[in-house]
């Protein structure tokens, strides 16, 4: 008998949590230092920095550096979400790639679509859980420091809410892989395929027209926007600060939830002896 009542159980995500704890400490020990010690840091600069500044000065200044904190012009936490997101997948779904794993939870009274689906939201967890930990503590420190006041709550909820759907969409794609593949070194080639292997065609091929035809005119062409619309990862990591349009969210939400319904797919069609493969379908086979 196996049970349907829900996608969502909480003992079951707990139990995946704990069984993973090293990467949530891990994730949290990270972004403690990205996020919180660095706007800490920044907002002790700000705070020296414009001390003896006029009022109309010190408040437009203020005002610039502290809505920059949490957005999209920290490059260095954008590469963090896009390689936390890659082996969030890896992780949550490391045991497909194992035959006594594997045989061990397709042996529980589950069925397929519950445990992909438990499975799928525990690596959400993994980056969700710490990294708003972290934005609240950054909220702390800007209260205590007086400047909370600069902030505004509108434009840091959509920035962390635009973090969160490019890290969802860059799962997507990994766990998309997982499924895939059977095997972790495999899973891992692939999810670098998926997310790289367009932006770097294009790159290629412009490139090839450049050195090969003296009349190609590249400025015709706008390669930046054809890469980020080719990728996720590329389309995050080249996001402008100012943020990201209706349109594109509204793509994204598409795109993850058609993702997230294909591998649910497959991982319920995924023959269990596919664990150790290097493919996990004969399709896919070369």
């Amino acid at each position: 008998m196996t049970f349907r009542n829900s996608f969502f159980d909480t003992a079951l995500i707990k139990d995946k949590l704990k069984k993973s704890s090293w990467i949530l400490t891990l994730y949290s020990i990270i972004l403690f230092f990205a996020v919180t010690v660095a706007n800490a840091m920044l907002i002790q600069n700000i705070k020296m920095e414009y001390a003896n500044a006029s009022e109309p000065e010190k408040t437009d200044r203020i005002l610039k550096h502290v809505n920059s904190m949490i957005s999209l012009n920290n490059e260095f936490v954008k590469i963090i979400i896009v390689i936390f997101a890659v082996v969030s997948a890896l992780t949550a779904f490391y045991y497909i790639n194992s035959k006594k794993q594997v045989d061990f939870y397709h042996s529980l009274p589950l069925c397929r679509e519950k445990l992909f689906f438990i499975s799928f939201e525990a690596g959400i967890l993994y980056f969700v859980l710490p990294y708003i930990v972290n934005v609240f503590l950054t909220l702390l420190i800007l209260a205590g420091s007086g400047l909370f006041g600069y902030l505004s709550i509108g434009s840091m909820t959509a920035n962390v809410l635009i973090n969160l759907l490019y890290y969802l969409a860059i799962y997507s794609v990994s766990v998309f892989a997982c499924v895939l593949c059977g095997n972790a070194i495999v899973a891992i080639l692939g999810s670098c395929v998926l997310l790289a292997y367009f932006p770097a065609l294009i790159f290629v091929v412009f490139a090839q027209l450049k050195s090969y035809y003296r009349t190609f005119y590249s400025s015709c062409y706008s390669v930046t926007a054809m890469v980020r619309n080719a990728s996720p990862a590329f389309d995050f990591l080249l996001a402008a600060p100012r943020g990201v349009g209706v349109f594109r969210i509204i793509a994204y939400l598409f795109f993850t939830a058609v993702l997230i319904a294909a591998s649910a797919v497959l991982y319920k069609k995924r023959p269990s002896e596919a664990a150790g493969h290097a493919m996990a379908f004969r399709i896919s086979m070369p």
